[in-house]
């Protein structure tokens, strides 16, 4: 088999192996070279002042020379610089000696270095930007007042009390001076302790910032090449720049021409020749000619002239035609799967680099496979704004229910609600829990105020960090930093809300009866509403919706029935005039359940927008992923962020 026959068939093997067809390729016009080349290479010595800013921290060490001013540690540096830059001080010269051997080819394949710093720091110091040199700012809490308007009291020095007279069944309402300022009004700033003056953090009080200069060193890589003989393929420039340093690995006979010569005492050259074989075949594909080019002992690939564009793009070309199918059959092609991976991962690819399909056939795939990523990105939310509507009225329902059974069971409890802790005054227990006015319910209490304040926030901190790190983990899909970060703030202040309430609610309750014949009576009507809506929505055929809704207001009819003759006697002609005693007590009983769950409304609004976003989101999301999964294509599932 000669050189030709063995390149058509490793051409024609090699595109079936990765389109999965037979792909038609016959070479001829083949054209053997070799071509003399010489490369000259070698480092220049770069020399470098560079600033390192310390902030408050003053630099020391061996080596450190203190200078006065900043200014003046620059200008000291870039002075001392000059004597490596003449040569006079070899340091850096003598660093890039040590990297250097013997053997040429091995300093052929070596880059850049860095020669990292000569061993003097010169340091220099400056009066603080901040606070001009002073080391203190004015209290910015307080602004420098050392007092602050009272959190608990809002500075009026006394405070409205309500509490409930058990006694008497009444609610009473009276003033009495604030506990927290003891009726001024005012209290010491938790942020200063009272002095005005804070510590200025950008010196941390010292009043001056230091920064230093240090003289650095590189050794710059340069190339040059040419070739010493005309007959050679016009291509093969191309060869040689895209190949740079490796190029080595593909050359006959090296030879040191020169080595060791040294210019100006900075830099390093070197020079070598090789011989560079040059291959290249004509080939006829479907559709016209091209030609395929191969250099180098082991025929690496140069060009191959894009003898697999039509095959790949007689499969491409059907991905994202919206047949789920045909979709799987082409991401499953070798060739597909590598150009949209190549695309997706951001890396290159040899089948694309050496031009076995050409970039233009490579855009074409990776066009169809961003139409078939929008397709499913635009079904995964097909119907999700009626499903969110439709989840916000069932779950404000429901939790609109829950507060009347509560209600209806507490009479009692739903009466104080006024008095509880709620959403509205949320915002002034974070205000006071940040100043430090906040104890941990009375843990610390030997600590001073500044350092209470301290760990409140660092208890804070500490606890957003948790959340973060379990949203960052948990989270059912990958989002970016901004939306981690806003789920976390949520659940971070949701955390000690719901705590709170839970506490008030559950040492309170035990003072209160259970009332279960008002759950019952009162109840039943809430039930009997979500049962009507939920057995019209049940049936997924329209005409027996009608029915089903019929059969529901006959079951509830009949339970109201059963319970108001459970209650007493009836009084038919009480009853039609709408005067019963039973539609009297179920209305006293429903009054102050209303008025409960007013009360609440902020905390059900918030409640049920917050859930129902996030489970009508996650379903939808977990239903696109099963979908996705279908493909058999871990790309497909990256380029959904589904990973």
């Amino acid at each position: 088999m000669n050189n030709l026959e063995k390149h058509q068939e490793f051409v024609q093997k090699n595109g079936k192996e990765i389109t999965g067809i037979n792909v038609s390729v016959v070479l001829s016009e083949e054209e053997n070279k070799q071509t003399d080349l010489k490369f000259t290479f070698g480092w220049t010595i770069s020399i470098g002042v560079n600033q390192h800013d310390h902030g408050a921290y003053r630099p020391s060490g061996s080596g450190t020379v203190n200078c006065g001013r900043g200014s003046e540690a620059s200008s000291q540096a870039h002075s001392d610089a000059k004597k490596y830059i003449s040569g006079k001080d070899s340091l850096f010269n003598d660093r890039m000696r040590k990297c250097l051997c013997n053997d040429v080819a091995k300093n052929f394949v070596l880059a850049n270095q860095d020669l990292h710093s000569a061993p003097e720091q010169y340091v220099g110091e400056d009066p603080c930007h901040n606070c001009g040199g002073s080391g203190s700012n004015s209290c910015y809490s307080c602004h420098g007042n050392g007092k602050r308007s009272c959190s608990s009291c809002g500075g009026s020095g006394r405070k409205d009390v309500q509490k409930y007279d058990h006694h008497n069944e009444r609610t009473v309402y009276s003033t009495e001076t604030c506990s927290g300022c003891w009726g001024s009004g005012k209290t010491r700033c938790g942020t200063c302790s009272g002095t005005g003056s804070i510590t200025c953090g950008t010196c941390n009080g010292g009043g001056y910032l230091y920064c230093s200069y240090t003289i650095d060193g590189n050794a710059e890589r340069s190339t040059t090449w040419l070739s010493e003989n005309s007959d050679y393929h016009v291509w093969s420039d191309t060869f040689v720049k895209n190949q740079a340093l490796n190029i080595i690995y593909s050359i006959n006979d090296i030879k040191e021409v020169d080595a060791g010569n040294s210019f100006g005492g900075c830099t390093f050259f070197y020079a070598m020749k090789g011989i560079l074989p040059t291959l290249q075949f004509k080939a006829d594909v479907k559709g016209g000619s091209t030609y395929l080019q191969f250099a180098g002992r082991k025929n690496l690939t140069h060009d191959a002239g894009g003898v697999y564009d039509p095959a790949v793009w007689s499969i491409g070309q059907k991905l994202g035609s919206g047949d789920k199918e045909t979709d799987i059959e082409v991401l499953a092609v070798p060739a597909i799967k590598s150009i949209v991976e190549a695309s997706e991962t951001k890396t290159s690819l040899d089948l694309v680099t050496q031009n076995w399909v050409s970039t233009d056939i490579r855009d074409a795939v990776v066009a169809n496979y961003h139409e078939l990523v929008g397709q499913l990105k635009k079904a995964s939310n097909k119907g999700i704004v009626s499903k969110m509507f439709t989840g916000l009225f069932k779950n404000a329902y429901l939790l609109v229910m829950f507060a009347a059974f509560v209600a209806l069971l507490l009479p009692g409890f739903a009466n104080d609600v006024s008095g509880r802790f709620n959403l509205w005054n949320y915002s002034n227990l974070v205000d006071a829990y940040f100043n430090g006015y906040y104890r941990l319910f009375g843990v610390h209490q030997e600590l001073s105020f500044r350092m209470q304040q301290g760990l409140n926030i660092a208890i804070a901190i500490f606890t957003l960090w948790i959340v973060h790190q379990g949203v960052s983990k948990y989270y059912w899909k990958q989002i970016g930093k901004f939306k981690t970060f806003i789920i976390t703030l949520i659940i971070t202040l949701a955390i000690p809300f719901a705590c709170l309430t839970t506490y008030w609610a559950m040492i309170n309750i035990i003072n209160y009866k259970f009332n279960v014949e008002h759950l019952l009576l009162g109840g039943s009507l809430f039930a009997s509403v979500y049962f009507f809506f939920w057995a019209f929505a049940k049936p997924k055929k329209w005409y027996i919706k009608p029915l089903a809704a019929i059969g529901a207001f006959v079951v509830i009819i009949g339970v109201q029935y059963a319970l108001m003759v459970l209650n007493g006697p009836i009084d038919i002609e009480a009853l039609k005039a709408g005067n019963a005693p039973y539609l009297k007590q179920l209305s006293n009983m429903i009054m102050p359940a209303m008025q409960y769950i007013l009360l609440n409304g902020p905390e059900i609004i918030l409640m049920t927008v917050l859930f129902t976003y996030f489970a009508t989101r996650r379903r939808f999301w977990l239903n696109t992923k099963a979908t996705v999964s279908e493909y058999n294509s871990p790309v497909l599932l990256k380029s959904m962020k589904m990973d």
